[in-house]
């Protein structure tokens, strides 16, 4: 039950996040390229901390190995991100939404097994809405560095997503009693 309606939270907020950046119809490129960095920024520190609280409440070692993978990943993204955004004159976003808080906070209490399935299938669902947005993004982009950037973020994206399939198939289904 909780699975499902954690799933649907995190749908939502990311249609909502997937529909910014087309909606926004920015007055030019820089204000597009400035709405792509701060939601792309804000997606790699959410990977980054789920990740870090998936390393350290599960005790599966496929799961464990993914969850370090991403921290690593997303710690690389977000410091190249921040620097396109300060190169912009702008500050990375810190701040997560109150159901992103109300996540994590639910995320921690979450132990061994119990942790496993949530936070793959999370994981692979974040990939993916991260996917769509460079993809959706890269051919607006019109700054070079930036260009390069999104490109390179792509492609070790398809190949995080890949694994966090191949992860989540990998966890045996819950035993039902």
């Amino acid at each position: 039950m909780k699975s499902s309606l954690l799933k649907t939270i995190f749908a939502l907020f990311f249609l909502m996040i997937l529909e910014s950046p087309a909606q926004a119809a920015p007055s030019n490129g820089n204000d597009f390229e400035v709405a792509f960095l701060r939601q792309a920024y804000l997606n790699s520190l959410w990977k980054l901390e789920t990740g870090k609280i998936a390393a350290r409440q599960t005790e599966t070692t496929n799961v464990k190995s993914f969850a370090q993978l991403m921290v690593s990943h997303s710690s690389m993204l977000c410091d190249e991100l921040s620097l396109q955004l300060k190169r912009k004159g702008i500050n990375p976003p810190k701040e997560f939404d109150s159901t992103q808080k109300d996540t994590l906070v639910y995320l921690s209490h979450q132990r061994g097994a119990g942790i496993d399935r949530e936070y793959m299938s999370m994981a692979g669902d974040d990939l993916a809405a991260d996917l769509s947005h460079y993809r959706k993004a890269l051919p607006l982009l019109k700054d070079s560095d930036l260009k390069i950037l999104a490109e390179k973020a792509l492609k070790g994206l398809k190949e995080d997503s890949i694994l966090a399939d191949r992860t989540l198939r990998s966890i045996p289904p819950p035993v039902l009693k």
